[in-house]
C-alpha cells in the first residue's frame, strides 16, 4: 500500500488505510455549513444532553470547550491544503477526551449526532440529490478517518493502562513472595535448630523454637487467607456465615492471642467500648479484619508506646477505632492504602511493611457487610484505623 493512501501516526504500532476524500465535494459541504457553525454547535450540545441525560462525561463549560474546538477544527478543513494536520488535530482531541475517561462508545455516538444535524442543513441548501451524494460521501469519509484518529488516541492510553497494570502486577508478585519467603525461611531455621537438637541430645534445650514455627505458621496462614478471600470477594464468590456475635468479645480474644508480642515490645493496650448490641457477621472475617488492623498497630508502634482502641455506637452503626504512635500516613497516601495495586508501591517506598495486602482484605470483607473503613492522622503522631458495620445487616 503507498504511503500517500495511509494515514499514520507517527507514534503509532500500526497504520489505518485511507479512503480517497474527494476535496472539492468536501470543501463544497464545509462552505454550505458554516454560516450555521454557532446554530450547529447550539443543536449538538442539546442533542448530547438529551440522549447522555446525567450520564454524560463532559459537563458545562469542560463540553462547549470540546465542542467549539471540534466545530472549528472541521470547518478549518477549507483553510488547510494539507488534511494531515485535521487529523493531528483529531488525535490532539482524542487525548483530550480519553484523558476525562469519556468512554469511546460515547465519542462515537456524538461524532454521529453531529452528522444528524448537518444532514438537515445539506438538504434544505442542494436540490440536486446526486450532488449533495457525494457532498455527504466526502463528508463520511471524513468521518471515518476522525473515527480512526480518535481510535488511535484511546488506544494508546489503552495500552499505557496495560502496560501500568502489568508492571504492578509484576510487584505486587515479588511483594507476596518476599512477604512468605521471609517467615517459611525463619520456619525452617527453627525446624532445623529443633531436629539438631534432638540428634546430639535426644531431647530439645529450648521451646522458644517451637512458638516461633507457631507464630510464623499462622502469620503465613494468615497471608494466605487474606490472597484467597480477596480472590473470592473479587469474583463474588464469598459467603459469608451469618452469626449473632458481640464485637467486643471478639476484640478480646485477638488482644489475648498477641500478648506474646504486646508484652515483648511492652506496648500498653487501652480499651474503650460503648454498652453495645450483638449483630450478624461472619465471625472468622471480622476477627481477621480486627486482627490485621490490631497486628499493624503493634509492628508500627515503638517499644514502650501505647495502642488504643475504641468501640462505640453511633446512631444504626458500630464504630471500631484503632490507634497507634507510629509513623503515621502521608495524606496523598490515605485514599489508596486499601487499594490492592497500591500495596505494592507502598511496600516499595517502605510506607508499609509485609501486610500480605491485609488492608485489602480489611477493605473488602467490611465492604461485604455494607460497612466503610477509613484512616485518620493521629494528633499526637501515628494513625487512627476506623471501620463501621451496620447494626440491621
Amino acid at each position: 500500500m503507498k504511503k500517500e493512501n495511509i494515514l499514520i501516526d507517527k507514534n503509532s504500532l500500526f497504520f489505518i488505510p485511507k479512503l480517497k476524500i474527494n476535496q472539492k465535494y468536501l470543501k463544497e459541504f464545509l462552505l454550505t455549513i458554516s454560516p450555521y457553525k454557532e446554530q450547529i454547535k447550539k443543536k449538538w450540545i442539546n442533542k448530547y444532553k438529551s440522549v447522555f441525560g446525567k450520564q454524560a462525561s463532559l459537563k458545562d463549560i469542560q463540553r462547549d470547550k470540546i465542542f467549539s474546538e471540534w466545530i472549528d477544527i472541521f470547518l478549518n478543513v477549507l483553510k488547510i491544503k494539507n488534511i494531515n494536520s485535521h487529523y493531528k488535530d483529531m488525535i490532539k482531541i482524542g487525548r483530550s477526551l480519553s484523558k476525562n475517561n469519556t468512554p469511546i462508545e460515547e465519542v462515537i455516538l456524538f461524532v454521529h449526532l453531529l452528522e444528524e444535524i448537518l444532514f438537515p442543513i445539506m438538504l434544505k441548501n442542494f436540490k440536486d440529490k446526486k450532488k449533495l451524494g457525494k457532498m455527504i460521501f466526502s463528508n463520511d469519509m471524513l468521518f471515518h478517518h476522525e473515527l480512526a484518529c480518535l481510535t488511535i488516541a484511546y488506544f494508546y492510553k489503552y495500552k499505557s493502562n496495560i502496560d501500568k497494570l502489568e508492571k504492578t502486577r509484576e510487584d505486587l508478585t515479588h511483594m507476596i513472595i518476599h512477604d512468605m519467603k521471609n517467615p517459611v525461611s525463619a520456619i525452617m531455621i527453627a525446624s532445623s535448630s529443633i531436629l539438631k537438637d534432638f540428634k546430639e541430645k535426644n531431647k530439645m534445650d529450648n521451646i522458644k523454637y517451637i512458638e516461633i514455627i507457631n507464630k510464623l505458621g499462622n502469620e503465613l496462614w494468615n497471608m494466605i487467607n487474606n490472597l484467597l478471600d480477596i480472590s473470592r470477594i473479587e469474583h463474588k464468590e464469598f459467603k459469608p456465615y451469618l452469626t449473632q456475635n458481640k464485637i467486643e468479645d471478639i476484640l478480646e480474644e485477638i488482644v489475648e492471642e498477641h500478648k506474646p508480642v504486646i508484652e515483648q515490645k511492652n506496648i500498653k493496650i487501652f480499651i474503650q467500648k460503648d454498652n453495645l448490641p450483638t449483630i450478624y457477621i461472619d465471625r472468622n472475617l471480622i476477627k481477621r479484619v480486627i486482627h490485621n488492623l490490631l497486628d499493624n498497630a503493634i509492628k508500627y508502634s515503638p517499644k514502650d508506646s501505647e495502642v488504643n482502641i475504641g468501640l462505640t455506637k453511633l446512631k444504626n452503626e458500630i464504630i471500631f477505632s484503632i490507634s497507634d504512635k507510629g509513623p503515621g500516613i502521608h495524606k496523598k497516601d490515605k485514599k489508596r492504602i486499601f487499594e490492592k495495586f497500591a500495596q505494592a508501591e507502598f511496600s516499595k517506598a517502605g510506607i508499609i511493611h509485609g501486610t500480605g495486602l491485609g488492608l485489602t482484605f480489611c477493605k473488602m470483607a467490611v465492604e461485604l457487610f455494607k460497612g466503610k473503613i477509613w484512616v485518620r492522622d493521629n494528633k499526637e503522631s501515628g494513625a487512627i484505623f476506623f471501620f463501621s458495620l451496620p447494626i440491621k445487616n
